[in-house]
């Protein structure tokens, strides 16, 4: 894994802390079909992410990947072995999909019409950019307003719910409604609000309100727990380091009211 530095900064003081970069996997579906089969729409991600194929002649078909979420997705598909195809692009194939987009990917050509033919394929995805790469130059500001200060509840590797993918995560003792602000420029890609649920243990990690923001290098912050209706922000908005963009609450897999934010790619 490749360490990046993230730092905050308010008037007084600045704190430097390590994050490691996070790929995060979605379902690995496998398909098999055979002459004169069309594959159905083949969906992971809750039904986020959707690969179809669809018949264009007796000679070809198109592969047609859709995003129906608030996110840029990345996708890696392949299809192995082939019987009696070829693709018109090399495999594995990646593409990057903005949000709420459909786009055709490329074609599965027969090569030989009178003999039968058979495809496998598998798909997987990430959040956003594969390849993006965290600005460590870049100096973070608190999420809440600049003079305030709040403990730090749980850091680095907790012992409670910051392991695996959220081991440098924080969450910093907020009580409720307090104003969360925009630690960094970047654009709403995720929001959820309408929880008021909350519980101890991973069944009701569900139930987080949050706020995603994604940065200009490709990364995403993130904004978890946030109070019933405390979203102040709209998906697609741009917002500034500074801006309120939401309220802090204690919704989701918590004990208490804290604002919970990480960094990652």
């Amino acid at each position: 894994m490749n360490k990046f530095t993230l730092s905050f900064k308010d008037n007084y003081k600045s704190k430097y802390i390590n994050l490691f970069k996070i790929n995060m996997f979605s379902l690995l579906i496998l398909l098999c079909f055979t002459n004169n089969s069309l594959a159905t729409e083949s969906c992971v991600d809750d039904q986020s992410v959707c690969v179809s194929i669809n018949q264009k002649s007796n000679y070809s078909s198109e592969v047609v990947i859709k995003n129906k979420s608030t996110f840029q997705k990345t996708v890696s598909i392949n299809f192995d072995p082939l019987t009696n195809l070829k693709t018109s692009v090399k495999m594995p194939y990646n593409i990057t999909v903005v949000a709420h987009k459909t786009l055709k990917a490329f074609d599965l050509i027969r090569i030989n019409i009178s003999e039968e033919y058979r495809y496998n394929y598998k798909f997987y995805t990430v959040e956003g950019i594969m390849s993006a790469k965290h600005d460590n130059n870049y100096i973070y500001s608190l999420p809440y307003k600049s003079g305030e200060s709040y403990k730090i509840i749980q850091g680095f590797n907790g012992k409670y719910t910051h392991v695996g993918e959220q081991k440098y995560a924080l969450d910093f003792g907020l009580p409720q409604g307090t104003e969360i602000r925009a630690a960094r420029d970047g654009v709403v890609v995720g929001i959820k609000s309408d929880s008021s649920t909350s519980g101890w243990g991973e069944k009701y990690a569900k139930f987080a309100n949050y706020i995603y923001v994604q940065h200009s290098d490709g990364t995403f912050g993130g904004y978890i727990h946030l109070k019933k209706d405390g979203v102040k922000v709209e998906l697609g908005q741009k917002v500034k380091v500074g801006d309120i963009i939401g309220l802090s609450g204690n919704t989701g897999w918590t004990d208490g009211p804290h604002l919970h934010f990480w960094v990652y790619k």
